[in-house]
């Protein structure tokens, strides 16, 4: 049974593979490291990391897929360490 139905013609070419997408660091790794870095960056340096970080998401999520990636994990890991850190106390108080 073939795995594609209806079957292709005989001696048709499989079709091309869709692009990677570009890379900033030459690697995958790299630019998926790099995104986390850069959205923990942008909270110390600019204050306004939570509002410019899904804008630089939308900005290269289709040319750079990896690094967009990175940066969308390091925004989420972001928001919820600064909340952790605001409500945290207040939340898991204990009094003795």
């Amino acid at each position: 049974m073939p795995a594609v139905w209806p079957p292709p013609p005989e001696g048709t070419p499989p079709p091309p593979a869709p692009p990677a997408g570009k890379l900033i660091t030459r690697s995958q790794t790299g630019d998926f490291a790099l995104g986390p870095v850069l959205s923990v960056a942008s909270f110390f340096v600019m204050c306004l990391g939570f509002l410019v970080t899904p804008i630089l998401y939308l900005a290269v999520y289709r040319t750079y897929p990896a690094f967009a990636r990175g940066l969308g994990w390091g925004w989420v890991l972001t928001v919820l360490g600064a909340t952790a850190v605001c409500f945290g106390p207040t939340l898991f108080h204990q009094q003795w």
